[in-house]
């Protein structure tokens, strides 16, 4: 299971997160940022899964919105 997923602009804001779901679900950012279209940039995220047998790892990596 995905226990957090953040993405965060290149101040270190956070502008989405999801908690506690399974990566079948439907989870997914749109590329707004509240009710507006996100700036074109570079964007990082975090995330920490859970496998079946208990172990924890972190992932992170970045996206980009073109426009």
């Amino acid at each position: 299971r995905i226990k957090t997923w953040n993405i965060y602009d290149r101040w270190g804001n956070a502008i989405f997160a999801a908690k506690d779901f399974l990566p079948s679900a439907q989870v997914y950012w749109d590329g707004n940022i509240g009710s507006k279209k996100g700036h074109a940039a570079v964007y990082v995220w975090y995330a920490e899964v859970e496998y079946i047998d208990g172990e924890t790892k972190f992932f992170k990596g970045d996206t980009a919105i073109l426009r």
